[in-house]
């Protein structure tokens, strides 16, 4: 592969685990009695995947 095409393929994972990080936040932090608007499990185990 080439540097440009892995540099962009980190970039891209870098933005995706991000992402994954502010879902996980936004599901910690959910009133008392409501459920979150994910599983916050299931995102961490797709941040390790990338």
């Amino acid at each position: 592969m080439e540097i440009a095409g892995a540099l962009t393929e980190r970039a891209d994972a870098q933005r995706r685990v991000e992402q994954l990080r502010s879902r996980i936040t936004a599901n910690a932090r959910h009133q008392e009695g409501e459920e979150p608007a994910g599983d916050a499990a299931a995102l961490l185990v797709e941040t390790g995947r990338c």
